[in-house]
This record gives C-alpha cells, sequence and structure tokens, in this order.
C-alpha cells in the first residue's frame, strides 16, 4: 500500500559521512543527500547521493530483517536487525560496493532508522 510522504521527508535531506578507518584524525568526510522518492508500508524507494554518484535504491523489510537494492548495479544485500546500526550494515555492503558508496549508504540507513521510516 503505498502512503502519503510527509512535505518534510520529500526534500532532499543532507548528512555527514566520514571514513571510521581514515589515517588522520579529521578522517575523510563528505556530504551524503538522500531524496525519498516513493514510500510504501514496508519500503522506500530513495535517491542516495555522494560525489557526483547517485544510487537509486529500493529499501524495505522482508520475513528475515531488512534489504535494500541498488537494480542499476544489480545489487541487493541483506542488512542488520536495526537500520541505524550503522557499523553491521556498513560491513555488509562494503561485501558489494567500494568503501564511499558504502559509507554513504550506511549512514542514510542510520537516518532512514532513527527516522522510523520503516
Amino acid at each position: 500500500m503505498k502512503l502519503e510522504i510527509d512535505e518534510d521527508i520529500e526534500k532532499p535531506v543532507a548528512f555527514v559521512c566520514k571514513d571510521p578507518n581514515a589515517e588522520d584524525t579529521t578522517g575523510r568526510q563528505w556530504i551524503g543527500t538522500i531524496s525519498i522518492l516513493d514510500y510504501y508500508d514496508e519500503m522506500i524507494e530513495a535517491d542516495i547521493s555522494t560525489d557526483n554518484r547517485c544510487m537509486h535504491s529500493i529499501i524495505g523489510k522482508y520475513m528475515f530483517g531488512h534489504f535494500i537494492c541498488i537494480p542499476e548495479w544489480g545489487m541487493c544485500c541483506s542488512l542488520a536487525g536495526s537500520l541505524d546500526d550503522w557499523l553491521c550494515n556498513l560491513d555488509r555492503l562494503k561485501g558489494h560496493i567500494g568503501n564511499i558508496e558504502a559509507i554513504t549508504l550506511a549512514r542514510a540507513l542510520s537516518l532512514i532508522g532513527r527516522l522510523n521510516l520503516l
């Protein structure tokens, strides 16, 4: 069932990403954005962007937890039981995509979890 998107949620939201394994004390930091495109009962379709890359993502729930798919990349990955467990999700995503993209997605998933969107 498609749900109505709250006006505040449909606007792009920016968030800070930081590489936890950066060698210097400040680490490499960048800004990611998430734009919710569609919002269903147990699924979100969103554009998650960083460093001039846009990852059109489908995030949802299934019997065993959460998942994320990026159809254009042929990537699908099961996630931690809690979307805001960003380190666990980062580890899972790194097996499928590059480090910067994995960190950005993990931070976006954490934001979705904190906002209780899924």
